[in-house]
């Protein structure tokens, strides 16, 4: 009797009491709420940070500081860290406003992919707006970006940019600001200058 009786208990189930029509819905509702073990894991998706790139300098005699990017096409340079290992690559990367590459996964596009050479993780970049240009000795954003992924941690300010003689309205291309500047302004009769730049990539 004592062995009959644990045979039966080892077959009971909590749906041994209900019909065949309600066993079918009770286990239809468990199929559409599995456990948290058998469900389906979604794809990562990194997180994204908004960050300006900040520029403070000493302008005498001119304006209007900006890259020379009316087309876009200008290339800004940036070392990047991956925000997933926390690696900061050692090669800088260039990245212009008129690019854009695919996500990889997604069906959304970005200015910049990169894929971290360490972690292999995939982040991206894009570009919220036109380079403001600078006019004052105090702090301001030239650029603003939304990093997915990964940050920009520093800055190099290659490449060609212009500006305008303060009084004069005299147009100063190719400047190279990976130095302090001199030139002259003719029409106003006098020495210009950027000098003491300092870039800050900071959260926006």
């Amino acid at each position: 009797m004592g062995s009959a009786t644990v045979a039966m208990v080892a077959q009971w189930s909590p749906l041994s009491n209900l019909n065949i029509s309600q066993r079918s819905d009770c286990r239809l509702r468990n199929n559409r709420h599995p456990s948290p073990r058998n469900r389906c894991t979604s794809r990562r998706i990194p997180n994204m940070v908004k960050l300006s790139l900040n520029l403070k300098a000493e302008l005498a005699g001119v304006n209007n500081l900006a890259p020379a990017d009316e087309d876009g096409d200008f290339t800004y340079f940036f070392k990047v860290e991956c925000t997933s290992c926390r690696e900061v690559h050692n090669n800088w990367v260039g990245i212009s406003r008129n690019e854009e590459a695919e996500i990889s996964g997604s069906k959304g596009n970005a200015t910049w992919v990169w894929r971290c050479k360490n972690c292999k993780r995939e982040s991206s970049a894009s570009f919220e707006n036109a380079p403001v240009s600078y006019d004052k000795e105090a702090p301001k954003p030239i650029l603003t970006f939304e990093c997915r992924g990964c940050e920009f941690v520093e800055f190099k300010p290659d490449g060609e940019w212009v500006c305008e003689g303060e009084e004069s309205g005299t147009k100063f291309e190719g400047v190279d600001l990976t130095e302090d500047w001199y030139d002259y302004d003719e029409k106003a009769g006098a020495e210009v200058s950027i000098i003491d730049m300092q870039w800050e990539i900071k959260r926006a």
